[in-house]
Order: C-alpha cells, then structure tokens, then sequence
C-alpha cells in the first residue's frame, strides 16, 4: 500500500557533474544515498540542483542514475551559487526546500538554511 501522505520531505542537494559519467567514489556515495532516500514508502524526496545543469524538460538528464527523480533547480550557476553560499551565506537554500523537513547535502557543500534542518553525510573514512 502507497502512503497517501509521507511522514517525511527530503530535498537532496546534488551537484550533477558528480552524478554524471565518468562517476567518482563521491559521486558514487551521493547516488546510493539519493536513491536510497528515494526508495524509501515514507519519504518524499526532491533532488535540488543548478537550473543550468538540468536538461531542455528541466529534469536530471538521462545519462544519470537519478534522473527518474523529481528536481527544483536555482536559477544560478553552481559555482556562482556556491560562491554566494560560502561568502554571504545568501540566499538561503529554504525557499527552493518547499517546506521540507530537511534537507541533505555531503560534507563538502556548504547549503545554508535558516528553518528547514540540515543534515550531511561524509564521504572520506577517518584514518
């Protein structure tokens, strides 16, 4: 039975190059968390990228693992973005999180939120 309502909301924050072949050991890290996210009956998940790096329906290309999800892209660069993120810390990631409970990221994003929680996953292991 499908839930008619999911306990959960995740926005995911990807960086698409990183999704995209020729795919790294981070790049494999954010596909299996995505789509493990995404699997899951009680969570409802939206991946958050640059509107510049989706394709011409505005959607995650076909050449990657995640492109059967849905997507809400910002409207700059994901440098240009990043640049703002780690300088100003503006704008803040909530107003593309659409009342999502969180919102998930790796450790080397920096995605700044003012109401919306914010969780990260490290990809290196401690040595």
């Amino acid at each position: 039975m499908v839930p008619t309502s999911f306990p959960l909301s995740i926005t995911a924050y990807v960086q698409l190059s990183r999704v995209r072949p020729p795919v790294t050991g981070v790049g494999k890290h954010i596909i299996n968390s995505v789509l493990g996210l995404a699997e899951r009956t009680d969570v409802r998940l939206t991946v958050l990228a640059s509107s510049r790096d989706l394709d011409g329906r505005g959607g995650i290309g076909n050449n990657s693992p995640l492109h059967a999800l849905p997507v809400r892209g910002f409207p700059l660069s994901l440098l240009a973005m990043e640049r703002l993120w780690k300088i100003a810390g503006l704008p803040r990631a909530d107003r593309w999180c659409d009342g999502d409970d969180w919102l998930w990221a790796t450790a080397e994003s920096y995605v700044p939120v003012k109401r919306t929680r914010y969780a990260i996953t490290r990809t290196e292991h401690p040595r």
